[in-house]
C-alpha cells in the first residue's frame, strides 16, 4: 500500500502491507514484519513500526494495541490514556 496525490501520481511509495488514511499529519501503516507505526506526509516514519495495531488519530490521539493492551498515545508515540475497561463504560 502506499499514497497518491489528487492527480494520480505517487505520492508516497507503495512499500506497506497495509495503510490508512492521513488525520491531520500521520497516517497508520503496516511494515513488512506486520508491525504498525505512523508515517508522516513525506512518508518518515513519525512513530516506528512496533505495534500489534494502530487506529488513526482523532482529536490528537490515536488507539494502539502493542500486543498486550490497548491504549492510547500522542503524535509523538507517547502514552496519554488508559483504554476504558467495559465495566467503565457502563457508568454514568
Amino acid at each position: 500500500m502506499g499514497f497518491i496525490n489528487t492527480k494520480g501520481e505517487t505520492a508516497i511509495e507503495f512499500i506497506y502491507t497495509n495503510a490508512n488514511n492521513f488525520e491531520g499529519n500521520l497516517a497508520p501503516v503496516q511494515s513488512e514484519n506486520g508491525k504498525w507505526g505512523y508515517i508522516d506526509r513525506t512518508g518518515k516514519f513519525a512513530i516506528q513500526p512496533k505495534y500489534a495495531d494502530a487506529q488513526v488519530f482523532r482529536n490528537g490521539e490515536a488507539l494502539i494495541n502493542d500486543g498486550k493492551e490497548y491504549y492510547f498515545i500522542n503524535d509523538k508515540g507517547k502514552k496519554v490514556r488508559e483504554m476504558p475497561k467495559h465495566n467503565e463504560l457502563e457508568k454514568d
